[in-house]
């Protein structure tokens, strides 16, 4: 009977956890403030997860010295990131190491420190790769690649008002390509 019990609460809060994470990303995504980012070319592969794309955008990688807020971080620290609209695309413009005051419209991103070379911080947010319809994979990954137009692909990212993201669409020339839906 005691192991029974046992199993029971273990699989409850089992499920429990696991339902917090998709609550968590249905917050986001639902209510979320959208921003918009460019992408830079990345090579991926991979055999087993089917149609994706690997992403890294231009706040991925930031010259510390030409922004708003501190220069230097820890490997793997919590980082904020503060980007304002320009034009359609949403750019950073400042760094820190913990929440800064919000000027204007400005919204933060939460990230971590993945590489930090004095002048370029490198930042990994959570939404480095999305999985796209099928047979569209190596269309957009060309499209992300165009060094003649590298604005063909944008992404749509939603932001919790704790800095955390979730990708919500993705776009192709300005067409709407996927759309993520918690379902």
């Amino acid at each position: 009977m005691m192991l029974g019990l046992r199993i029971t609460v273990i699989a409850l809060i089992q499920c429990l956890f696991l339902g917090s994470m998709v609550y968590d990303r249905i917050q986001i995504l639902e209510h979320g403030k959208t921003i918009v980012l460019k992408t830079t070319p990345i090579d991926p592969r991979s055999l087993f997860r089917g149609d994706y794309v690997t992403l890294r955008y231009d706040i991925s990688q930031l010259d510390a010295h030409k922004l708003e807020g501190e220069n230097s971080f820890d490997l793997w620290q919590k980082i904020f990131v503060a980007v304002e609209k320009r034009g359609e695309i949403w750019e950073a413009t400042g760094l820190y190491s913990s929440w800064p005051q919000i000027i204007g419209d400005q919204i933060i991103l939460a990230g971590r420190v993945k590489y930090d070379a004095g002048n370029s911080v490198w930042i990994k947010y959570g939404i480095d790769s999305y999985f796209v319809p099928e047979g569209k994979g190596k269309e957009i990954e060309k499209a992300i690649g165009d060094r003649m137009d590298p604005s063909r692909v944008l992404v749509q990212i939603a932001v919790s008002d704790t800095g955390k993201a979730a990708i919500k669409g993705l776009s192709l020339d300005g067409k709407l390509l996927t759309h993520e839906t918690w379902f």
